[in-house]
């Protein structure tokens, strides 16, 4: 039997040897993306913030435009439409710096202060 042992003893090392060349590249391929990810996360990040300035205040003076050339007014709604894509704009922006909207539902600080009352130490006094 002594020869079954050795047999699954190399079988084994085998194994382990396969899987540590793959668990090695695994890591160096994860560490090249981080890499590369943070490289691009601050050029990414500014063309995201220009993009939404730019796209909320052109939505907003092509519908004020449109608005003034069916109803026939003044720029009143083009000059109310550039204001609000304006807003909406930054507002896109604010909530892209503060990390808002990529969670699904409400997300909660993390903040040990802002903890959520759920009512079962009784009532605050």
């Amino acid at each position: 039997m002594p020869m079954a042992d050795d047999k699954s003893r190399k079988s084994l090392e085998d194994l382990d040897s396969r899987l540590r060349r793959v668990s090695d590249r695994h890591e160096s391929r994860v560490q090249g993306n981080e890499e590369r990810r943070i490289a691009r996360s601050g050029v990414g990040l500014a063309f995201r913030i220009a993009l939404d300035i730019v796209a909320g205040t052109a939505l907003g003076v092509a519908i004020g435009y449109g608005l003034d050339y069916w109803l026939g007014t003044l720029p009143l709604f083009l000059i109310l439409f550039l204001l609000l894509g304006f807003v909406a704009g930054f507002m896109n922006v604010y909530r892209t710096l503060t990390g808002q909207g990529y969670a699904v539902g409400y997300q909660q600080k993390e903040d040990a202060g802002d903890k959520p009352d759920d009512g079962a130490r009784g009532p605050k006094g």
